[in-house]
């Protein structure tokens, strides 16, 4: 994706490499309608379009905030996605094994590590701040900080505060109202969309907050939903992370019946890069 942002929406097309051996994919998106693919340096790799089935905005302001209060409820367990194929990927031979340790330095601290000068609590294990799962277990911590704003996701909500630790007016806000994703069809899901895995990082080039999360339905133990399998991404329109954000919706599944997890991404000086492990 170029960075660039003189219009209201970006547009683009995402560029997805599949790891055969692996069960991953990754892509990276570009403005435009280009089709070329980016360069990938992994083994057995193959390139892909991934679409972009939906953006909108969303102004923070409009969006209510959650109760930060603890949990009181008991927390539900989050399902567990299928675990053969995440076992069979200890047997690709393309993988890197290591025999041993990598060597340590007697002291393990830099010198030139910086002091922590603020420290304040995040968001609590609360079933109103995440009403999903009846809680933020596990919290999938997402962090990303400006000079003026620290904002952080957790499983399955956001917040922001200021550097010493203030939390902001309307804050925290469940993933779905940040991202405005609809509930699934016919009420399949009565907890609403299943998301998780939440990213995020601040990009001082720009000036922007991104985050990214994963959402699935309908995946073996999960719900009675139709198969699905999305990531949402957003950025922030200005360096506040409290006004207006821009969303996009991609398609991860690339015409098969594999689902995205393990959401990742990050950036460099000429683009934004996503990646999942296919289950």
């Amino acid at each position: 994706m170029q960075k660039k942002y003189r219009v209201p929406f970006i547009s683009f097309v995402a560029v997805v490499a599949l790891l055969l051996g692996a069960f991953g994919a990754s892509f990276a998106s570009a403005q435009g309608q280009s089709h070329s693919a980016a360069q990938v340096s992994l083994t057995s790799a193959r390139s892909a379009i991934s679409k972009v089935v939906a953006q909108h905005t969303v102004n923070m302001s409009q969006v209510s905030g959650e109760s930060s209060k603890a949990a009181s409820s008991p927390v539900r367990a989050m399902p567990l996605f299928p675990q053969k194929s995440k076992a069979g990927a200890a047997h690709n031979q393309n993988a890197p094994h290591f025999t041993g340790l990598a060597p340590t330095a007697s002291n393990s601290v830099s010198p030139n590590t910086p002091p922590a000068i603020t420290k304040f609590h995040g968001m609590a294990d609360s079933a109103s701040i995440c009403p999903y799962f009846g809680g933020c277990e596990p919290p999938d911590m997402a962090l990303a900080t400006s000079p003026t704003w620290v904002f952080q996701g957790v499983n399955t909500s956001f917040a922001v505060y200021n550097t010493s630790g203030a939390i902001q007016a309307g804050w925290p806000k469940n993933s779905q109202q940040f991202y405005g994703v609809p509930n699934p069809p016919n009420n399949c899901d009565p907890n609403g969309p299943f998301m998780s895995d939440p990213r995020a990082f601040y990009d001082p080039n720009d000036g922007r907050f991104w985050t990214a999360m994963l959402q699935v339905e309908g995946v073996v133990g999960l719900n009675n939903c139709p198969f699905q399998t999305l990531y949402w991404i957003a950025v922030s329109q200005t360096s506040d992370p409290n006004g207006t954000w821009n969303v996009y919706a991609f398609d991860m599944s690339l015409g098969t019946t594999n689902a995205a997890d393990y959401t990742q991404f990050g950036f460099d000086a000429h683009a934004i890069y996503f990646n999942a492990n296919m289950l």
